[in-house]
């Protein structure tokens, strides 16, 4: 759990909702601080080679990651509608 506190709290979501119309918009993304970072590392720079492991780490577990989020999304948005 620890661990993945942590990696929470750079991910930073925002909700916005209409109440004419009934939409509800939703962003998710990385804090600025995690974003450079990341960017920097896995893509590399002019003076550091890249090291990726964000996209590989993905791909190894895209379906996991894709159903816990499509999963936890209906949650969310099952409470934005009430």
């Amino acid at each position: 759990m620890g661990g993945s506190w942590v990696f929470a709290r750079q991910i930073k979501k925002k909700t916005r909702r209409w109440k004419q119309g009934g939409g509800v918009t939703i962003s998710v993304g990385p804090s600025a601080e995690a974003f450079y970072g990341s960017q920097f590392v896995e893509l590399g720079t002019v003076k550091q080679a890249a090291n990726s492991w964000l996209e590989p780490a993905f791909s190894a577990n895209k379906a996991q990651v894709m159903d816990r989020f499509k999963a936890r999304l209906r949650e969310k948005i099952k409470a934005a509608s009430k």
